[in-house]
């Protein structure tokens, strides 16, 4: 079958039956990290500053980025 643009794509055949991207997201389940942002400051779909962060700690837990750099007053 051949659908148009603009057509529902029953999930019978493939779709998630959904006629808005909100209602494929609930359908299929995504949570608000499907429509996070994907691009960092660089414009790069990945980029250093998506990682790479400030030392920084909650009660002595380390928080913030990934990979850290500098030190704290320890």
């Amino acid at each position: 079958r051949d659908f148009a643009d603009g057509d529902t794509v029953p999930v019978a055949l493939g779709g998630t039956g959904a006629a808005t991207a909100a209602g494929a997201r609930t359908s299929l389940g995504l949570g608000s990290a499907a429509v996070r942002p994907a691009l960092g400051s660089t414009g790069a779909l990945y980029s250093r500053d998506s990682i790479l962060g400030a030392v920084s700690q909650a009660s002595g837990i380390p928080s913030g980025a990934i990979i850290e750099r500098g030190s704290n007053a320890n």
